[in-house]
């Protein structure tokens, strides 16, 4: 652990770089880095040990099966704007859920549709929250409707422009294709 980072080897996942809350000591997953892509059990190949302290940004990676590797943080920036990109938050357009770029009664559809049927799956799950309390339920289909239809207020943000979520929740955004 350096700082608030922990740097754990796992043998199924080569490195996995977690952040610790210092006030809940929960574990939000940065980055990893996998050594043996393969499925590992019942083998148990893979990485075995990690070192994190040599400095200049350098980890080493022991893996059984594939010897030493040598990272450097930059390997884990592919877009070189200084943040490793798991670190990178996911941008989005609040109730703008079914990735077309634009809020209108198709996402109110998709979020139903996701409720009551089971057949639409959100990548981002924030996306659906229209009225941002957390989860999604019928709440955020009606948030939408009225300020779709009635003149009521607008989703909290990020709307009408993309950005990152500003209220802590147990929803995720793995992925949302309508920002860049």
């Amino acid at each position: 652990m350096i700082g608030n980072r922990v740097y754990n080897a796992w043998f199924q996942s080569g490195l996995q770089v977690f952040d610790v809350d210092p006030d809940t000591g929960w574990l939000d997953w940065v980055a990893g880095y996998d050594t043996f892509e393969q499925p590992t059990l019942p083998t148990y190949d893979g990485a075995w040990g990690i070192y994190p302290f040599l400095g200049d940004d350098r980890i080493l990676i022991s893996d059984i099966s594939n010897g030493l590797f040598v990272l450097e943080l930059t390997d884990l920036d592919l877009d070189d704007d200084g943040v490793i990109d798991g670190c990178e938050p996911e941008l989005f357009i609040r109730g703008e859920v079914n990735g077309d770029g634009v809020v209108d009664i198709a996402d109110v559809v998709f979020v139903l549709d996701y409720l009551f049927v089971g057949e639409s799956d959100p990548g981002c799950q924030d996306a659906g929250d229209g009225n941002d309390d957390g989860a999604i339920d019928l709440a955020d289909a009606i948030t939408l409707l009225g300020f779709l239809f009635s003149g009521d207020a607008a989703p909290q943000a990020p709307f009408p422009e993309c950005g990152i979520d500003p209220t802590a929740d147990a929803l995720e955004c793995e992925s949302y294709g309508a920002c860049p």
